[in-house]
């Protein structure tokens, strides 16, 4: 069975390249609304929340807010 599956979610997934982790999930909301949280584990320990809603097939707004060492 696959992680994000289990968890219901769109998105499950751990990078191990770099100083850190990182591990990063994500759902989709809806057929507009998504939302992605990325977390930093060791040394930096930076959150990240994401926002992204699409208003049109062109058009979407994305927002990010950071918590922690970038």
């Amino acid at each position: 069975m696959i992680v994000a599956d289990a968890l219901n979610l769109d998105l499950f997934e751990i990078q191990t390249a770099g100083e850190s982790p990182v591990v990063s999930l994500g759902s989709q909301i809806g057929t507009r609304l998504y939302v992605g949280v990325r977390q930093e584990v060791g040394k930096g320990d930076a959150s990240a929340l994401s926002l992204e809603y699409r208003v049109a097939d062109f058009l979407r707004f994305v927002t990010s807010v950071v918590h922690g060492a970038a």
